[in-house]
């Protein structure tokens, strides 16, 4: 049978011939896979599509990562514009079995030369009815939001509230702001995605993210996320000058785009300590984009380093219905938990992480400190060595040095090979860490000199210490005082 010039569906028509999605008139942004994956459903509307089958008939032989369905899968439900009346997002996600493309399409069996009339006239009412959707979708967002906090407040939060939620809210994302700011080089977007994958999990791997977004960049030079990622980047190995350069970059190619005032909020407050400009930014980010996920989740750590766990927890719950799987969002709302030294709900709330991912590397590393404090050494250990950071011959070695000395021998193995009682300078994270090793091992004193070393190399994760229960052997000591205030923060 042959294959229709065209298919026409809530408002859009895809040309099939070129691969091309048109809506009043214009071309959007697909990249080429996104655009076979939008083919291939609809063709098969009405039934079920497998990811396997995805896998085989967009990829072929070539090996990806099911990250990379997923990605495709939401940056498609992003450019059909993401309303709930698109019957779903066009895009419906069966649990467990794949997609079904359920909106009602129409074929064309002749070619459309011209698309501006062949979607013009259905989009006379489309265009004017997607801005009072907005509108109108905005309020339900806020709703739903409301809902799902008091729902989580109130003691009774569940997966279901976030489902509900996440469907409430992905349907305000406007079309707009996916315009112009992905790339339509599928290898950029591969790097991209890999480098995020590595770099949000923490995880040791053979490929640097900040070299996988390189690539990215040399791809697509105009492949704003990937810039933006690379300054988020620079910004947690310390690096202002060139994170900061990477910003303006990002700037140049789109002033707003989104988690680009987190970036500098960031990069303000935990690289130049300065508190009120970060404020300034995170307040800037949440008023022009309320449901940036990045944007909410580091305000809501900003907020838990002045001991507002409370209204940190607010902002991460907020990030997670608009990311309902974020891991790194749950990890970090258990490290809230754990600054307020309640590590049984801590422990609890990074099992639900490890349902989805095991080996998380995050929840791995908060894990070891939330079973050192529940009195669990063997949890511990086991958690520091399914992080994801150390490379098999490290692994030998340090279950060698634990059933030789337990956990004592490893932090003191951690502290010599980062050489932390050797004079000269240090980079920043690595004093923090030879801190946090003094501490466990009851070394005071050598602490607050790693310590001092950490606040002069000012390490992004220095002001952690106001709030981070490790600290409280010396948190109360004029010469811890004097440190962290250096940070801006006050021991709490």
């Amino acid at each position: 049978m042959r294959e229709p010039f065209g298919y026409k569906f809530s408002g859009f028509l895809l040309d099939t011939e070129k691969l091309r999605l048109i809506y009043a008139g214009e071309e959007l942004p697909l990249s080429p896979k996104g655009a076979a994956i939008l083919l291939l459903l609809i063709r098969e509307r009405g039934r079920i599509v497998s990811r396997q089958e995805i896998m085989e008939k967009v990829w072929g032989d070539v090996f990806v990562e099911e990250g990379n369905i997923n990605f495709q899968i939401s940056t498609l439900r992003k450019v059909l514009g993401n309303t709930l009346r698109d019957s779903e997002h066009c895009i419906r996600t069966i649990p467990k079995q794949g997609y079904k493309f359920v909106a009602v399409v129409e074929e064309l069996a002749v070619h459309e030369k011209n698309y501006r009339e062949a979607t013009m006239v259905d989009n006379l009412d489309t265009a004017e009815s997607h801005t009072k959707k907005r509108t109108d979708l905005r309020r339900y967002s806020v709703i739903a939001t409301g809902i799902a906090i008091i729902l989580l407040i109130s003691g009774v939060f569940t997966w279901q509230s976030l489902t509900f939620a996440e469907n409430m809210t992905a349907s305000v994302t406007n079309r707009s702001i996916t315009l112009g700011r992905s790339t339509l080089n599928d290898e950029a977007l591969a790097n991209y995605e890999r480098g995020m994958q590595i770099w949000e999990g923490r995880v040791y791997s053979d490929q640097a993210p900040i070299e996988l977004f390189s690539r990215a960049i040399e791809l697509d030079p105009k492949f704003a996320a990937a810039h933006l990622a690379m300054a988020d980047v620079y910004a947690t190995m310390g690096k202002p000058l060139a994170a900061e350069s990477s910003l303006e970059r990002v700037r140049q190619l789109d002033p707003d785009f989104p988690g680009i005032y987190a970036s500098e909020g960031f990069i303000k407050r935990f690289l130049y300590w300065d508190k009120e400009g970060a404020m300034t930014a995170f307040s800037k980010g949440i008023e022009k984009h309320p449901s940036d996920v990045k944007t909410r989740h580091w305000y809501g750590v900003m907020l838990s380093l002045d001991g507002n766990i409370a209204g940190a927890r607010q902002e991460m719950q907020t990030a997670l219905l608009y990311k309902p799987t974020s891991l790194i969002i749950m990890s970090d709302l258990a490290q809230l938990s754990y600054f307020a030294g309640d590590y049984t709900r801590a422990a609890a709330e990074l099992e639900a992480v490890f349902r989805i991912d095991p080996h998380f590397s995050m929840a791995r590393r908060y894990s070891y400190y939330i079973e050192i404090f529940r009195g669990n050494e063997q949890n511990a250990i086991d958690a520091f060595l399914n992080a994801r950071v150390l490379k098999s011959d490290q692994t030998s070695e340090i279950l060698q040095i634990y059933g030789e000395q337990k956990l004592a021998g490893v932090q003191k193995k951690i502290n010599l090979d980062n050489k932390c009682d050797e004079p000269g300078d240090i980079v920043g994270a690595i004093a923090y860490n030879c801190t946090i090793n003094h501490l466990l091992l009851g070394e005071n004193e050598a602490a607050l000199t790693a310590f001092s070393r950490a606040v002069n190399e000012k390490g992004f994760m220095t002001p952690f210490a106001a709030i981070d229960p490790i600290f409280d052997p010396i948190r109360n000591t004029p010469r811890f005082q004097d440190l962290i205030a250096k940070t801006g923060y006050k021991a709490k």
